[in-house]
């Protein structure tokens, strides 16, 4: 919102004065239902008055930013509904993106891109949590913006002789040491902190921090998983104890994580499951 009020000249002080009562783009569009209700609302709500060019020049700016804004609601609305339709997840609009992860820098300090959600990674999240159906997704498939190039697109003619155009997954290469997965580990924590610092109405998410996240990585990489030691096949008193392959570990991690997100779907707390 701050960008198209600014796009259509209205002055830093209107702004703040149209922010502190209209703080989303979606509660500016409702504003008023015609140029007529916006230029009252800008005289009785805003104190602008219409005696001079200037403020008759600010007035035509809100009324310009208010028409803009309306149609970024329908376009946005429209994306919705066609990305439901398709099965896909719609693309976070790029204010919902940098609202989401400025709230998790102002806890956990910037985030470097190979940390940093991607952007389609984000919108696969927001569609899981509106939806109530939380997954827990290969470790190839938590994308960071390092890790990211954007989808490929497809297209395709349907039934009616429409043109269709989907997006095909992209995957990065499972980690192969224990940094290179605390850094995608990261990265999923991350992730569920944007949804929790948006989708506040979401039961589940409630409390989220990053301590049950850092909790499961050292789980997965201390002692009782990566680190145990198992005998080794040979009887002979002498042999070593080996540690688990790498590989089975990360079978394991990602059995763990789909079955805390069966948890959440029973009606539990995302906290719960990392907290067992």
């Amino acid at each position: 919102m701050q960008f198209i009020l600014g796009e259509s000249g209205v002055s830093l002080e209107n702004q703040v004065a149209i922010g502190r009562h209209y703080g989303t783009l979606r509660k500016f569009s409702a504003l008023g239902d015609d140029r007529a209700s916006i230029r009252t609302a800008c005289l009785q709500d805003f104190a602008i008055p219409g005696d001079t060019p200037a403020s008759r020049a600010q007035t035509a700016s809100v009324v310009a930013a208010w028409e803009t804004a309306k149609e970024y609601m329908a376009k946005e609305i429209e994306f919705k509904a066609e990305a439901k339709v398709l099965g896909q997840p719609r693309v976070l609009q790029i204010h919902e993106r940098q609202a989401m992860l400025r709230a998790v820098e102002a806890i956990h300090g910037q985030l470097n891109d190979s940390e940093c959600p991607s952007s389609d990674y984000l919108s696969l999240k927001a569609e899981e949590t509106e939806c109530n159906e939380p997954s827990a997704v290969p470790l190839d498939e938590i994308l960071s913006k390092q890790a990211s190039s954007n989808s490929q697109i497809q297209s395709a003619v349907d039934n009616t002789g429409h043109i269709r155009v989907t997006r095909t997954k992209t995957k990065a290469k499972m980690p192969v040491s224990t940094q290179k997965y605390r850094k995608i580990m990261k990265g999923e924590m991350y992730a569920w902190l944007a949804m929790s610092s948006r989708y506040k109405a979401k039961h589940w998410l409630h409390g989220l921090t990053a301590a049950p996240f850092q909790r499961f990585t050292e789980y997965i990489l201390g002692d009782r998983v990566y680190g145990i030691q198992i005998p080794a096949a040979s009887s002979d008193a002498t042999a070593q104890r080996v540690k688990p392959d790498w590989s089975i570990v990360l079978a394991y991690e990602h059995k763990l994580r789909k079955e805390a997100m069966k948890l959440v779907l029973a009606g539990h707390s995302l906290l719960m499951p990392w907290n067992r």
